[in-house]
């Protein structure tokens, strides 16, 4: 019967994958039709207009990446898959019912690589913009980066005060995880203001951006890192040590090595002790762990919701975890 009965549920499964690849191509193949001659704005226009806060090439490049999530997702147990009650951004209190953790997810604040990018496609320019030798490498944040990282610390403050209140001894400060590319470490020690004193930040290369190509993605050695940085960040948990190996110069990290890193960060961060967890991350690696691990993409999501999906700079979405069984699986 149990054997009969996991059969089941990998077909549910392979249906489901099925059913959001076959969805999102079929709902978003009238954006994608263009003419040689016409302007990738002017086909995202019905998308954009229905609230998707996101250029007409940033547009494209989301509906490619979810398309190729969906496919990248196959063969992944369904226990393996979280369940999340999504919550109002920042939000705190007791925890929804048969909900065991919370988490906090923030994409940085703009950097210069934003800016390049955004001129790069407004001047016309063909090509990658971010493989290009122009573009910086591990970019800071922009001083609008900066005030969007400022404009979290009301809810950073509320999300620590909320968790002493609940629970003391180990675990009573939320743990803040960032990935170690510039970016999104100013991000959080931005938003924590005051509370960097004493918070634990701990850096990992499982949260950090998909990797590869693009040189904004390659970070810097640990050790100009930690000059910058001190000691308000531990770096004892990088997984690429000193040097950035874990980048290629040559080639993007494949959809299916994301979408495992994603799931191995969140089946870490489960086991965490701490009831709350913030983490500064970046866009394309939120849109996974949110559409495939969180499972908010779902086969019958219109482009504009799917769209909604990726994070704004600077924005914080929370989630509440739901408890569950896992498989054997170990990551």
């Amino acid at each position: 019967m149990r054997a009969l009965a996991s059969t089941f549920v990998l077909l549910a499964l392979v249906i489901l994958i099925l059913g959001i690849s076959v969805s999102i191509k079929q709902r978003a193949s009238s954006f994608w039709k263009r003419d040689d001659d016409d302007d990738d704005e002017c086909h995202y226009e019905a998308l954009i207009a229905a609230g998707a806060n996101m250029s007409g090439h940033e547009l494209r490049e989301v509906m490619e990446h979810l398309q190729e999530l969906s496919a990248a997702a196959e063969g992944i147990s369904a226990k393996d898959l979280f369940d999340v009650v999504p919550m109002a951004s920042g939000e705190t209190g007791p925890l929804p019912e048969g909900c065991t953790k919370r988490v906090h997810l923030i994409r940085h604040g703009q950097g210069y690589h934003n800016v390049w990018g955004a001129e790069w496609f407004e001047a016309g320019k063909e090509g990658n913009a971010y493989a290009d030798e122009g573009c910086p490498v591990d970019p800071e944040l922009t001083s609008l980066g900066q005030d969007q990282a400022r404009n979290l610390i009301p809810k950073m403050r509320s999300i620590f005060d909320e968790a002493k209140k609940r629970k003391k001894g180990i675990g009573e400060y939320p743990m803040v995880i960032v990935s170690p590319l510039r970016r999104a470490t100013q991000t959080a020690l931005i938003a924590l203001d005051s509370l960097a004193e004493d918070a634990i930040i701990v850096a990992t290369d499982r949260c950090r951006e998909e990797m590869g190509l693009h040189r904004c993605d390659k970070r810097l050695a640990v050790s100009d890192l930690k000059a910058q940085f001190g000691t308000k960040v531990d770096y004892m948990m990088m997984q690429s040590h000193e040097q950035d190996t874990m980048w290629n110069a040559d080639a993007r990290e494949k959809k299916s090595d994301l979408v495992a890193r994603a799931l191995e960060f969140a089946l870490w961060f489960e086991n965490l002790p701490e009831e709350e967890v913030v983490v500064a991350s970046h866009s394309s690696f939120l849109l996974t762990l949110v559409a495939v691990v969180f499972k908010q993409l779902t086969p019958k999501m219109s482009p504009q919701d799917a769209a909604k999906l990726w994070f704004s700079t600077g924005e914080m979405r929370t989630f509440a975890i739901k408890q569950q069984r896992r498989s054997e699986t170990s990551y």
